[in-house]
């Protein structure tokens, strides 16, 4: 018996180790992963040297993200650090982020919308 109350502390210690430091590690590189395997055309994403883009298409390794029009730069999945926001692609290939302020349809610029 007294050997057990002897060994008792050190397990103790292990368990309130491995719930403190190993498990939240382990979960968060689950999350990591599981965020790498779901992105898909239309995510904006940031990578882990914080470029922003939209992803432009997706393959087993790597991801092409576009930086800016067509501008598409090569990354590894791994290097995708997060998803900002998760944007449909339509059919048209029209994603949808441009909103007409002055209420028509034309694409015009007016002299009166300049001087604001």
């Amino acid at each position: 018996m007294e050997g057990l109350a002897g060994i008792l502390p050190i397990a103790l210690l292990g368990v309130i180790f491995w719930a403190l430091l190993i498990r939240p590690q382990q979960k968060a590189k689950r999350a990591q992963q599981e965020l790498q395997s779901a992105l898909s055309p239309g995510d904006e994403v940031v990578t882990i040297g914080g470029m922003h883009g939209r992803v432009h298409e997706s393959d087993g390794t790597t991801v092409d993200v576009e930086v800016a029009e067509e501008i598409i730069v090569r990354f590894d999945r791994r290097a995708i650090a997060r998803i900002t926001r998760d944007v449909p692609v339509d059919d048209d290939g029209d994603d949808g982020d441009e909103v007409d302020l002055d209420g028509d349809d034309d694409d015009s610029v007016s002299a009166s919308d300049t001087a604001r």
